[in-house]
């Protein structure tokens, strides 16, 4: 780690940040921000910042839906931790960006690097929002990365980056401790608003998720993904089922 807070490696020059396998990411804090999740009477519970990733999460995700599925995520006091998955490569953008600058691509436009900048840089900027700062830095620069080719290895780190998270209890809109059996995170989106009552399946999609009682970690859902459909009309950004 340098002295400005930059992570000091660097992602593989050789390889596609788009292609298809399983990535093992971490985004550490700089040590001045505040931690995205707290402990008290041996109970973990995110903090005000950690709830702000989190829906971020959900909205990167709800963008790159059709290209990347998230396996495991933990949230640490002071990082958080992705295991992701790319199913598909967006090869029209691909084509179009090579054209225009390799490097650019690579580093900036690659599915994985555009996950991570959109989760930090919308993130930071609602986080400096609610603490009333008009910018600053709240993420470490840079990201530590790792290309999982293993399928066993695979596996168990999912068991492993999951199994923190699925520990960590939310107080709801009443204040009820809830865990996150059921939690909806980002946003959902609909196409026009139905007469009455919104209910979730009039959403065009989002990120569901369930606890997986054999191995005690979360399992992640995309509910009623509909390639394309997305509008505007934000349906909620935090819920329970």
């Amino acid at each position: 780690m340098t002295r400005n807070g930059t992570i000091s490696c660097r992602r593989h020059p050789g390889h596609d940040y788009s292609s298809p396998g399983t990535y093992y990411l971490e985004l550490p804090l700089r040590e001045e921000s505040a931690p995205l999740v707290r402990t008290f009477n041996g109970r973990r519970y995110p903090t005000p910042e950690g709830r702000a990733v989190l829906r971020e999460v959900g909205e990167s995700l709800h963008r790159q839906g059709r290209h990347l599925r998230l396996d495991a995520l933990d949230l640490q006091p002071w990082m958080v931790v992705f295991v992701v998955t790319v199913v598909s490569r967006p090869t029209l953008l691909h084509r179009l960006l090579m054209v225009m600058s390799e490097a650019l691509y690579r580093r900036r436009m690659a599915l994985i690097p555009l996950f991570v900048g959109h989760v930090k840089m919308n993130s930071a900027r609602r986080i400096n929002g609610m603490r009333g700062k008009g910018g600053g830095s709240y993420w470490r620069e840079g990201y530590r990365d790792r290309v999982i080719l293993d399928h066993a290895e695979v596996e168990s780190v999912v068991e492993r980056v999951g199994r923190d998270f699925a520990d960590i209890l939310f107080r709801d809109e009443a204040g009820e401790e809830r865990d996150m059996a059921g939690l909806l995170l980002g946003c959902a989106y609909v196409l026009e608003a139905p007469v009455g009552e919104l209910s979730w399946s009039d959403a065009d999609s989002c990120i569901r998720i369930s606890r997986e009682e054999v191995v005690r970690r979360p399992g992640w859902t995309i509910v009623g993904a509909i390639p394309g459909r997305a509008s505007p009309r934000i349906l909620t950004v935090e819920g329970w089922l």
